[in-house]
């Protein structure tokens, strides 16, 4: 833009200058007697004769004679003849930059004759450019300031625009983040997306639904296998205990140890196949919670008590538990999630050692944790502790324990709306903590 307006501003400058030109042309002639004339008269008229309009000029011939030179003592001089009109820019004889034109041309004759040849004149007039110049730096100091208007203006409106298009993306990154192995069947919004984004998220979608598809496969299949698993491991252990009971009064010792360990195998097969099918069952179980009235501290103390009484449990733990907390929930579940957690504490704990439950209640939630000695977990095996089948410590690792206890309790946690959480405090404690996301009712 401004090698336009520069080139411009200077063509109409260039004009001026060469109107200036013609009018000293016009007023110059060759006489009857072949002698070049000049009416000074006509000049003043047209003000080129006024000094404070600052032109300069000089008519020379094509052999170099000077027949006019006004304005200065030493006008630029350049004897050579040019082929049409010519503009450069010069240094004036003062100092200043000026503006230099050069026109060949033939003058006119007064009375053309034979003996009148024409003769070709160079008319060389020079100007100072400083009014150009002025305009000229005036010009570029308005772009220059509009431009810094314009930044000024066109940055917040760019980086409002920038954001509210990230804002769509980011909501979109929020959305794809949230989505995990039980969120499978939602789906990303398309119609809010940008047009250029919204490919994009429909092949998201079809690969999440390809996925879902998978992993409901995977657990049908989980849960078809564990149901028929069931019936044999049943009736195997039902055979096992029928024999034994034969055997009782028999001296038959071999077959009783057999028979004796063919029926631990059936229960932990039982066991294990029992929570297969409740982790593959955990989904259809959101569907249809129960909205029981559940007292916490009453739960616990109940729990707690049907552990010891089934296992025979010598370990100790200990117990804060608020009167009266209760929560709207599945009664079943927690009981269950309870035994699970006290299970696995009082499996990693030395008799020696004290296991602690606290049920604490806050504004908008309660929580429930459990907390047991450990010297063998550490930070980074938190990530991987609810998965199925891990175990740390592989030297205890038995037949009995088979690592589905926490996640049947991650299961039935995501059913019930349950927060999970696991940490190792400062003391060497590992702790589990259920975080329930309403408040709850004293």
């Amino acid at each position: 833009m401004w090698s336009t307006l520069h080139q411009t501003m200077q063509a109409s400058f260039d004009n001026g200058m060469q109107e200036q030109a013609q009018n000293i042309i016009q007023v110059t002639e060759i006489n009857e007697r072949g002698q070049f004339e000049i009416d000074l008269e006509d000049l003043a008229n047209h003000a080129l004769l006024d000094t404070t309009a600052d032109p300069w000029f000089m008519l020379v011939t094509a052999t170099g004679t000077v027949l006019v030179e006004y304005g200065i003592d030493e006008m630029v001089r350049d004897d050579s003849m040019p082929d049409s009109m010519v503009f450069n820019n010069v240094i004036l004889p003062n100092g200043s930059a000026g503006r230099l034109l050069r026109w060949a041309y033939v003058p006119r004759i007064e009375e053309p004759s034979e003996t009148n040849d024409p003769v070709p004149l160079v008319l060389s007039l020079a100007t100072t450019r400083e009014p150009l110049d002025t305009t000229l730096r005036s010009v570029l100091a308005g772009i220059v300031v509009a431009g810094v208007v314009l930044l000024i203006i066109t940055i917040p409106v760019v980086l409002l625009a920038v954001n509210w298009a990230l804002g769509r993306l980011h909501q979109l990154q929020v959305s794809v983040e949230n989505l995990d192995v039980d969120k499978l069947d939602q789906r990303l919004p398309e119609q809010i997306q940008p047009k250029e984004v919204r490919p994009l998220v429909a092949a998201l979608n079809r690969a999440f639904y390809r996925i879902d598809e998978a992993y409901q496969r995977e657990k049908r299949f989980t849960a078809d296998a564990a149901h028929e698993l069931r019936t044999p491991i049943a009736e195997l252990r039902t055979l096992a205990e029928v024999e034994l009971q034969r055997l009782q009064n028999t001296d038959d010792s071999s077959q009783i140890i057999y028979l004796n360990d063919i029926l631990a195998i059936s229960k932990q097969l039982d066991v294990l196949v029992s929570a297969l099918l409740a982790i593959a069952r955990s989904e259809e179980i959101r569907k249809s919670v129960p909205d029981d009235m559940v007292d916490l501290a009453a739960l616990t103390a109940y729990t707690l008590a049907g552990l010891q009484d089934r296992t025979g449990s010598v370990c100790t733990i200990q117990t804060r538990l608020p009167d009266h907390v209760q929560i709207k929930s599945s009664a079943e579940l927690l009981k269950s999630m309870f035994s699970n957690l006290m299970i696995n504490a009082c499996h990693y704990t030395n008799d020696h050692e004290r296991i602690a439950i606290e049920l604490a209640t806050h504004a908008t939630s309660i929580t429930w944790s459990i907390s047991n000695p450990t010297q063998s977990l550490q930070t980074v095996d938190l990530a991987d502790i609810a998965k199925p089948f891990w175990q740390k410590d592989e030297n205890r690792s038995g037949t009995e324990r088979f690592g589905l206890g926490l996640t049947l309790v991650e299961a039935y946690a995501n059913a019930l709306g349950i927060k999970v959480r696991y940490d190792l405090t400062t003391d060497n404690l590992f702790r589990a903590t259920l975080e329930f996301p309403t408040p709850a009712i004293s």
